[in-house]
């Protein structure tokens, strides 16, 4: 069995290295893990998959951000900027709220 994610080239961009104009709406899960891992990669981007966000608290311009791994191990580390990649299709999103937080319309 053959599974296929519908990616749409025009619409779910990767900034700095878009999709190929040849690539397949419908493209095996395979494949679009390795072009993630290689955009990562690429970009050298600090990537955690499997973890959860325990606690996340702005410090000036940075954030303290307690994760939990998969293994159940947790650690504490400081960034500057924080992305939630927490899937799409969602009827209706889910915003945390933080004091001070700006909501731009």
């Amino acid at each position: 069995m053959l599974i296929g994610l519908m990616v749409m080239p025009g619409y779910d961009h990767m900034p700095y290295l878009p999709f190929p104009p040849t690539w397949r709406v419908y493209t095996p899960v395979a494949k679009l893990a390795h072009r993630l891992e290689s955009y990562a990669e690429a970009l050298e981007l600090n990537v955690r998959t499997s973890s959860l966000v325990v606690n996340a608290m702005q410090d000036g311009d940075l954030w303290n951000v307690r994760i939990s791994r998969g293994d159940g191990c947790e650690r504490t580390i400081t960034v500057k900027h924080i992305v939630f990649a927490i899937g799409f299709g969602l009827e209706e999103s889910a915003l945390p709220m933080y004091p001070g937080m700006v909501i731009i319309e």
